[in-house]
Parts: C-alpha cells; sequence; structure tokens
C-alpha cells in the first residue's frame, strides 16, 4: 500500500469522541411548506403591501380607487410569498436528502495499525482517512499526503473541481480556498491521499449550514 499510518488506538477513538463528540450532523426538524408560508408573511416588505392593499381596498370601496389595483397588489404578495416558500423548501429538502445520503458512507480510517471500513458516524477528530476517486470526504480537516481535485459544487456551486495539496491546519482552515483543507460532503474527483480530521458532526462547514438551515 503507498500509504500507511498507525492511525488511532481504541483508546484514543473514545477519548476523541468523548471530548470533541461525534461525527453526526444535528438533525433539524424541518417545518412545513404552510409553516414557511405563514413566516414569509411576516417579511417587512410583505408587511408594506399587505398595509397597501388594506389602504387601496378602503379606497376601491368608496370610489377613489380601481378594483385592479388591489388585484394587482395582492397577486404581487401571493407570487412572492409562494415563489419564496418553494424555494426554502426545496432547499431544505435538498439539504436533508444530502444529510441522509451522507450518513449511510462507509469510510476508510486507519485504526491500530490497519487499513478500516468504518461508518461515517464512527469517524472522530484525529483519524488519519483515505481518500480515493469518488469517496464522500468524511469531516472536515487537511490533506497529509498525497494530491487530490475535489469537487466543492455543493458549497461553491462551481462545477470545477480543484486542487488540494498536502499542508497543516492554519488560521484559514474554514476557507474554501485554502489549498489544504477538505470539507465534508465534498467529493474526490481525481487523485488520491490521505486527510487528518480535525472537526466533526456539527463542528464541521457542512454541519453549521445545517444548523442555520435548521434554525
Amino acid at each position: 500500500m503507498r500509504y500507511r499510518y498507525s492511525g488511532l488506538t481504541a483508546a484514543e477513538v473514545t477519548s476523541s469522541r468523548r471530548i470533541y463528540g461525534a461525527n453526526n450532523v444535528t438533525q433539524k426538524e424541518m417545518d412545513t411548506f404552510w409553516d414557511k408560508l405563514l413566516d414569509n408573511f411576516k417579511d417587512p416588505m410583505i408587511l408594506i403591501l399587505l398595509v397597501a392593499l388594506a389602504i387601496v381596498t378602503v379606497l376601491a370601496l368608496t370610489g377613489y380607487a380601481h378594483w385592479y389595483e388591489g388585484l394587482g397588489i395582492a397577486g404581487a404578495v401571493a407570487l412572492a410569498t409562494i415563489v419564496s416558500t418553494i424555494s426554502e423548501y426545496k432547499n431544505e429538502k435538498t439539504f436533508q436528502k444530502l444529510q441522509e445520503e451522507a450518513s449511510r458512507i462507509a469510510v476508510n480510517a486507519f485504526r491500530e495499525g490497519y487499513l478500516r471500513s468504518i461508518p461515517i458516524e464512527a469517524v472522530v477528530k484525529g483519524d488519519m482517512v483515505l481518500l480515493e476517486p469518488g469517496d464522500k470526504v468524511p469531516a472536515d480537516g487537511h490533506l497529509v499526503a498525497g494530491d487530490v481535485f475535489v469537487n466543492q459544487a455543493m458549497f461553491t456551486g462551481e462545477a470545477e473541481a480543484v486542487a488540494k495539496r498536502p499542508g497543516g491546519p492554519d488560521d484559514d482552515q474554514r476557507s474554501m480556498d485554502n489549498p489544504h483543507q477538505l470539507f465534508r460532503g465534498t467529493t474526490i474527483a481525481d487523485g488520491d491521499g490521505v486527510m487528518e480530521i480535525t472537526r466533526v458532526g456539527d463542528a464541521t462547514h457542512f454541519g453549521q449550514l445545517a444548523g442555520e438551515l435548521g434554525a
């Protein structure tokens, strides 16, 4: 094998999980479509339009405005709230699906001198994980050996894979542009290497986004 690492011992895995937590992303209960729709009516711009609608309606009833003016405002309110709600709902459903798919992934980690296949939830801070083409990055960390190209489209929207090379953790370790850092949920497009896990579960970039969406 090209890469050989001792990896963590069973005792070190237990200690790391106790101190830094497991590699689970907290599942937030998703609001229903109707809950989101009602929340969008609290938007300041929508409230202003509703006030305008009420004023125009009163003026129309008293003959000082045309009925279609109120209809236009009502249409604008309905369009804005429904489009916004559909977009938010689809984004959350997509993110939830990504979380569910990610929870079924197995990764290759060095443990007690051997390369072992373990569930993604079993990964802990300090693990040395082997990465090959097609692999999903299981948690955040930095590349310590090899060279890889990573697809970060789920975060950046850019389809072109980004080159990553070995390097240690630094002050810029949460930046997608950092040439050494790898992030949970991204995919190895080409190359191979070994990464050291530095953040797991809710502490990862993926976990923080999931928390923000579920807030």
